[in-house]
């Protein structure tokens, strides 16, 4: 809790606002976004392999995965461990 009045103190009292460039509200501090950057964590698609199907989405990092992904994960409509692969 005191750390929470410290914030609102910093801020001026009020409940949101900014210090040093970055915003604080209720406590909370959200840096400012960067700028001119790429994301470096893209939303892909993982298809089946069997049956074609687009059953899952999850995050990959471009920098530590520059391929396609590919894992087994289990699809519901093959009702078995199938792999998926990324789809663009």
């Amino acid at each position: 809790m005191q750390g929470r009045s410290l914030l609102l103190q910093m801020a001026g009292g009020r409940r949101s606002g900014t210090i040093d460039g970055a915003w604080v509200t209720l406590g909370f501090f959200f840096p400012p976004p960067a700028r001119n950057e790429p994301p470096m964590e893209t939303i892909i698609t993982l298809q089946c392999g069997e049956c074609k199907r687009r059953n899952y989405t999850t995050v990959k990092n471009k920098k530590n995965d520059p391929d396609r992904l590919e894992l087994r994960k289990y699809c519901r409509w093959c009702r078995k461990h199938t792999a998926h692969r990324e789809t663009r």
